[in-house]
């Protein structure tokens, strides 16, 4: 997310709630899609071990 925030932060057409709204928007997104799929496949393979 480091990389993202940073390319979102040297955007220069974009204002700075924007900026805020974009980092927020998509840290919300990875948490509670990417990360919630990961935990349920963890939790999968581990129950199948």
């Amino acid at each position: 997310m480091d990389k993202i925030d940073a390319l979102i932060n040297e955007t220069p057409a974009i204002t700075d709630l924007q900026k805020t709204f974009y980092k927020t928007m998509l840290t919300v997104r990875k948490e509670r899609i990417l990360d919630k799929s990961m935990e349920l496949l963890r939790e999968k393979e581990r129950n199948q071990d």
